[in-house]
């Protein structure tokens, strides 16, 4: 087994996963996408929330009936949500992102549910808002591409994962270096980014050759650490 952490598989998807002995850990982002899993995922680990690029197309109604859907039907964890300042430019966007963002935060924290993260463009303003709002559950920072100070920062700060896509940079590599592996998750955040499930193992294979580990203590941990990161229990079986 091993577990792409990060996917928006649909269900028709599934069985290419499963092919290859992946679990996929699916993640919402819209309220359609959201409506999908619930429905059709149920036997599947999932997360579900708004994310920032969504909010921020959305009105304020809007955002708010999809709060109370999200609060009646998280099971694992929220997410993705967070702040992206690629997308939102202008004021009006920005706010409905910190808006959608807190919101969830606060839903997190009265579920006690871990959070899965979207920071593009702005860790440090998440980082402000996490310890603005004393969020103290589990953290996991998808598709993580910021430096390897701040990842040092986040560790001390937050009972934090970082999720690892299979794209080289200089500063991934750093990062993946210098932070444990008890505190790594692999994804694909597939099929926007990994076109196939298989692109996982190269995710593998990335920090198994960074780190020099071998491929398989790599596939075991993160499996692992992947539960771990939304509170459930080992699975029983990991080869």
């Amino acid at each position: 087994m091993v577990v792409d952490f990060h996917t928006h598989a649909k269900h028709s998807d599934l069985k290419l996963f499963k092919k290859h002995s992946i679990t996929p850990f699916i993640s919402g982002y819209s309220i359609e996408v959201n409506k999908e899993i619930v429905e059709k995922m149920k036997s599947h680990i999932y997360y579900i929330g708004i994310a920032p690029q969504e909010a921020q197309r959305l009105t304020k109604k809007e955002i708010d009936q999809h709060l109370k859907f999200i609060e009646e039907h998280t099971k694992y964890a929220i997410g993705e949500i967070g702040l992206d300042f690629h997308w939102g430019k202008r004021e009006e966007q920005i706010k409905k992102q910190y808006y959608a963002f807190e919101s969830q935060i606060r839903i997190a924290k009265n579920l006690d549910k871990p959070i899965v993260i979207h920071s593009r463009k702005s860790i440090e303003k998440i980082i402000e808002v996490l310890k603005k709002n004393r969020f103290d559950n589990k953290v996991v920072f998808h598709f993580y591409s910021s430096s390897l100070k701040i990842s040092k920062t986040i560790l001390e700060e937050f009972d934090a994962y970082f999720s690892i896509v299979f794209l080289h940079s200089k500063e991934r590599k750093k990062v993946i270096k210098e932070t444990p592996l008890e505190r790594l998750v692999v994804e694909t955040d597939f099929p926007y980014v990994g076109k196939t499930p298989k692109k996982i193992f190269e995710s593998i294979a990335y920090i198994s050759e960074v780190k020099e580990v071998e491929e398989a203590e790599v596939k075991r941990q993160t499996t692992i650490n992947a539960f771990y990161a939304l509170n459930l229990r080992r699975p029983e079986v990991i080869d």
